[in-house]
């Protein structure tokens, strides 16, 4: 009987992998890094075991990841986000519309699962909430079922789509009412505006570098504001909390603008690794980063916390200010201080003490920032964010270990699987159309990473199809393709993209 409850006891702490629909919480272990997530946005900060945080090797690295996102909602000053360490927590799961949704829970699949099993059909609630699909028999439903009912998986059937070899899905928005929130007093802004987060966690299970120190996570913001509004001034924030090891108070941190990376670091022995996070957006829009900074507070000071965070989107320091390189106690002060580009704290190389330096060790809380821009009602942005560890004989070592993993995953495949093999090239995405719901005109996005033929039709629910591109030789590049539906009548209809390498559908909702 005891052996039978420690046996439970290890599944509901992840020792085993689980996939399928997995509950609100869990523990992603991939190769040499796990980090706990929760179906919040949350990642680190969960308590799943007795230590919370992300864990390379058994030490920690990270205590708190996630985002923050600042803009105008009606000429008014928005800021919200995950952000646990900050008290920042206003994500709810489920969909605009439909939060604590039964079904909101994280979904996790494997390329090795077994075809059409539990994990398989588990998707469906994820597809529900917005994960791809596979459309194998091309109807913009997912279904997976053994159509051939030969025992195997072929092309013209439904699958999951698998990012790295290992997904855990989950969405949630920001519903959470301006009352429940957990921020300071003036920091939390408007109340929910209708922002969705379509959130991605992936890694490639493998023992051997590049990819066996690192994990992804891709978010997918979607405005569904239910007044169709544009948020203007939008400004996109990677956040994070990091802590190597147990004494984190001497922590260090600098960036490298030219390699889209941000990097914490100690200079003691203690440590062996490093930790970086990297924006690695291949076939996605543009999504370097337009500034980066640390901060930590003093409470002393009566902040104005909503605008304080709206400041460090912009790069500014803790009194909304531009700093000065040349006069900052965190700073070291370099030679040609006065030509650095104060927006990118200590872009200097920490490896060779070059260029500017952060010299003051501390717990360290970093932002990398992406805008500003305008966020229309129904579209989406994308971004995706590498957690790299490097590992050499010091900690300072390893920056320039996690450097070089960078610089190799830069603009590399991520494979995207079904049923082990490897279908969608990277760099090919058909985005959803906006708005959606619409009447009558939309506008359907796509991104192209080479010159090809492209048919774009769509379908309704009868199956009738009409073609908007018929193949038409397209350069690279992303395309908004406006579509005026007024000889079309109220209802469901697919969209589908389909090029020689690549095919995709999504669903939009026209209603006059």
């Amino acid at each position: 009987m005891r052996f039978v409850v420690f046996i439970l006891l290890l599944f509901t702490l992840n020792i085993f992998p689980q996939t399928g629909a997995v509950g609100d919480e869990y523990l992603f272990k991939v190769n040499n890094i796990q980090m706990p997530m929760d179906n919040r946005g949350i990642l680190g900060d969960v308590d799943i075991t007795s230590e919370k945080g992300g864990y390379f090797r058994g030490s920690r690295f990270l205590f708190s990841g996630g985002f923050i996102l600042g803009g105008y909602y009606n000429e008014q000053l928005l800021v919200n986000g995950v952000a646990s360490s900050a008290l920042s927590r206003d994500y709810e799961p489920g969909e605009v519309g439909g939060s604590f949704d039964e079904n909101a829970m994280i979904y996790v699949i494997d390329k090795d699962d077994p075809e059409f099993g539990k994990a398989w059909k588990d998707w469906k609630n994820a597809v529900d909430l917005g994960a791809e699909f596979y459309d194998g028999n091309k109807n913009g439903i997912y279904e997976p079922y053994d159509l051939n009912f030969n025992g195997k998986w072929d092309e013209n059937e439904d699958a999951p789509v698998i990012f790295g070899t290992r997904t855990a899905f989950c969405v949630y928005n920001d519903s959470k009412p301006q009352s429940e929130r957990f921020g300071f007093d003036g920091w939390v802004g408007p109340g929910p505006v209708g922002i969705e987060v379509r959130q991605y966690v992936y890694a490639y299970e493998t023992d051997e570098k590049p990819l066996s120190n690192v994990l992804y996570v891709d978010y997918e913001f979607i405005n569904k504001n239910p007044q169709q509004k544009t948020l203007t001034e939008m400004i996109y924030s990677i956040w994070a909390d990091f802590d190597l090891g147990y004494d984190f108070n001497d922590e260090l941190v600098g960036c490298d603008p030219q390699e889209n990376t941000c990097f914490v670091y100690q200079n003691s022995s203690e440590i062996d690794f490093s930790a970086m996070i990297s924006l690695q957006s291949p076939g996605y829009e543009n999504s370097n980063y337009s500034s980066f900074l640390n901060f930590d507070y003093d409470y002393n000071i009566d902040y104005d916390y909503l605008r304080l965070y709206r400041g460090f989107q912009f790069g500014y320091g803790a009194y909304v200010d531009d700093i000065d390189p040349c006069d900052f106690s965190q700073g070291n002060n370099p030679e040609g201080c006065d030509t650095l580009n104060c927006k990118y704290w200590y872009s200097g190389d920490p490896v060779s003490g070059a260029g500017w330096l952060n010299i003051r060790e501390q717990d360290q809380r970093v932002m990398m920032n992406i805008g500003p821009e305008e966020f229309p009602y129904g579209a989406s942005k994308r971004i995706r964010v590498a957690y790299i560890i490097g590992q050499r004989n010091t900690s300072l070592e390893s920056v320039e270990d996690a450097r070089e993993i960078a610089k190799v995953l830069k603009g590399d495949v991520v494979n995207t699987y079904v049923n082990n093999e490897r279908i969608y090239p990277e760099g090919y995405r058909l985005e959803q159309n906006y708005p959606n719901p619409f009447n009558p005109q939309t506008t359907i996005r796509f991104t192209l990473p080479e010159e090809t033929e492209v048919t774009l039709k769509l379908t309704n629910i009868l199956g009738k199809t009409k073609y908007i591109l018929n193949n038409l030789k397209l350069a690279a590049g992303t395309y908004d393709y406006p579509y005026d539906a007024s000889d079309l009548p109220t209802g469901v209809y697919f969209y589908t993209l389909v090029t020689e390498k690549y095919r995709s559908t999504k669903k939009m909702l026209l209603i006059r």
